[in-house]
């Protein structure tokens, strides 16, 4: 196996872990779920932001899965 896929896998790997949530986004959400600090449309904007966040991350890992499975078949079929 060349080093090409390994770095594809670890920078997606760091990304990953770059872009997780961080504590103050997830005080956000404990506010938007709680507190009345913020108004509805507030409440909801902060939600769905992170919905897309999470929808973003899940293709995100799905790819990084796909290419794993790739490295694998070819580790078992003996083409690395």
């Amino acid at each position: 196996m060349n080093q090409l896929p390994l770095t594809i896998i670890f920078t997606m790997m760091r990304k990953q872990l770059k872009n997780g949530f961080t504590i103050r986004e997830i005080g956000q959400l404990i506010d938007a779920w709680y507190n009345n600090r913020f108004s509805k449309e507030e409440k909801l904007s902060i939600l769905d932001e992170k919905l897309l966040s999470l929808e973003q991350k899940m293709k995100e890992i799905k790819e990084m899965k796909k290419q794993i499975d790739a490295f694998k078949k070819d580790v078992l079929n003996d083409k690395c």
